[in-house]
């Protein structure tokens, strides 16, 4: 069975999805699935071709480019396929593995859904709420979902009246993160001590989303990560990671240092964690329902911020389709990543079926109907 692993993408978390998606590809060891790659430009447009799967060739895009093959997306009577040039290449479903808004959020799906093709992820409606951190948070609010106290800025109504942010941050005190509602990566985030670095952050944030989050931060927290696999029927949970140092690593930190006491190897993790029964439940409920909240599928992984001195979990965000696929933490629960592929993709191609029987559309022509020949559409 071929699937199109679409990967890259207009979104600033471009870099990020074809790293994720090329650990996939060479980590996929299994005979029921043949992995094509289609890579998508940041000016979206998709190519195929064996260089593709070769992360040191990124470096020289345009050199890449012209070794690989633009493709466009077609379905006939019998099968949706690619057409290389004069070449067809049959592909039975496409699996984006992709990050951030304009991807993550359900707009491929939505594209792939509109050419016919069976597209194994959440869809329009599902990745774009999840995507969006400020709808998730009045969700989870609405279910009494325990989270740090928030607010939200919309540019419009910024720019209309600022002295209102500064109502809101002091009624919840100093300090505070701003966040992007719809990136990942750590995109746009900063972290603020005062109103003038506040303003500051505000205003970077909305160079990439016309709506802001500005949430408590708490220092001296734990972070726990778990990951959810499967569909409302049926959720599985992974070992959950426990992130112990840290400073806050900006995008800058983590993909871009060189400094070892800085970038994302700082970072002490612990797979799996060491937490008391209690607390461990306490992760595994609250995800799990969170999910269901949600209606999630696929592979998704929740992160949580504990506070010691307050003996307190905070559900803090979730990520549709997670970095490196969250596979480290299936690893450690006995999942291997070849396995994790093979189960995401049958999940997603369940999903996708259940939906194609529903009906879409009325068979009858309302057209016909003698009460349209009362309507008059003179001018």
């Amino acid at each position: 069975m071929n699937i199109g692993l679409v990967f890259g993408g207009s979104s600033v978390e471009h870099e990020i999805s074809v790293i994720t998606a090329l650990q996939a590809y060479h980590s996929y060891h299994g005979n029921k699935y043949n992995l094509i790659p289609i890579y998508l430009t940041k000016d979206k447009k998709f190519y195929t071709g064996k260089y593709l799967t070769e992360l040191n060739r990124y470096k020289d895009l345009k050199a890449l480019l012209k070794k690989s093959k633009q493709v466009t997306f077609h379905k006939d009577k019998n099968n949706t396929y690619l057409k290389v040039g004069t070449k067809k290449v049959i592909i039975d479903a496409i699996w984006p593995v992709v990050h951030g808004n304009n991807c993550e959020d359900g707009s491929l799906y939505n594209y792939f859904n509109m050419l016919g093709f069976i597209c194994i992820s959440m869809d329009h409606f599902q990745g774009a709420i999840s995507q969006d951190k400020i709808i998730t948070k009045k969700l989870m609010q609405a279910n009494k979902i325990k989270q740090t106290d928030y607010f939200s800025v919309h540019l419009f109504n910024y720019n209309q009246n600022s002295d209102i942010v500064f109502e809101k941050a002091h009624k919840i005190g100093y300090p505070l993160i701003v966040k992007p509602s719809r990136l990942g990566s750590s995109i746009g985030i900063c972290i603020c001590n005062d109103d003038a670095s506040l303003i500051d952050a505000i205003e970077a944030a909305f160079r990439y989303d016309l709506e802001v989050l500005v949430e408590k931060y708490i220092e001296n927290v734990k972070e726990y990560n778990i990951s959810i696999l499967g569909d409302i029927s049926n959720y599985q949970v992974s070992e959950i990671e426990e992130i112990s140092k840290h400073d806050f690593l900006s995008y800058e930190d983590k993909y871009l240092s060189n400094n070892k006491n800085k970038g994302m190897a700082s970072l002490n993790r612990i797979i799996p964690a060491s937490i008391d029964k209690k607390l461990k439940q306490n992760i595994i409920n609250t995800a799990i329902k969170v999910s269901e909240i949600l209606n999630t599928c696929l592979c998704v992984r929740l992160d949580f911020l504990y506070d010691e001195e307050n003996n307190q979990l905070y559900f803090n965000e979730i990520n549709n389709i997670p970095g490196s696929l969250a596979f480290y933490l299936w690893e450690k629960s006995d999942v291997s990543f070849t396995s994790l592929i093979e189960k995401i993709i049958e999940i997603g191609l369940k999903k996708e079926y259940y939906k194609s029987q529903l009906n879409l559309t009325y068979s009858h022509n309302i057209f016909n109907s003698s009460e349209l020949e009362k309507l008059s559409f003179k001018k």
